[in-house]
């Protein structure tokens, strides 16, 4: 009888070790089979989105960061600065900027809102477009800033 439950007993591990391993090698085909759906879906995502960071410097020593924010190819500064932030502003010939996030210009004290680029290692006004003629690129540094003029 002890050899018949030996038997009974060694017979069952092996069919669980079997079965243990199939599932193991399963799952990891099936993981390895989404991996590549992943990847091909990041490569379609890469193709439409850009990558931008976008800092607000409002000008109290308080600076906010928005590093790798993802957007879609060919948003403007405007609509990218609205999907971080909570903008005032109007509208006349284009869209001014009067206040982010509840922190809002000044204009008895010279303060307004500007933007700046990232450019060859220093902060440059870009003085040819505007908030919504500027067109974000992919991995650009961009900055708001109240600056004060007075």
């Amino acid at each position: 009888m002890r050899t018949n439950l030996w038997a009974i007993v060694s017979v069952v591990f092996l069919v669980w070790a079997v079965a243990a391993t199939s599932m193991a090698a399963s799952y990891f085909q099936t993981t390895q089979n989404q991996q590549k759906i992943i990847d091909s879906m990041q490569d379609l995502i890469d193709e439409v989105t850009i990558k931008a960071s976008i800092a607000i410097d409002y000008g109290n020593g308080t600076t906010v960061w928005y590093n790798d924010t993802v957007f879609p190819v060919g948003i403007n500064l405007f609509n990218a600065t609205l999907k971080i932030a909570n903008l005032t502003y109007y509208t006349s010939y284009d869209v001014f900027v009067t206040g982010i996030n509840g922190v809002m210009q000044n204009a008895t004290s010279g303060q307004f809102w500007v933007y700046e680029v990232w450019n060859n290692g220093t902060w440059e006004i870009d003085w040819s477009t505007t908030v919504t003629t500027f067109v974000v690129g992919n991995h650009q540094l961009i900055r708001w800033s109240l600056h004060a003029w007075a």
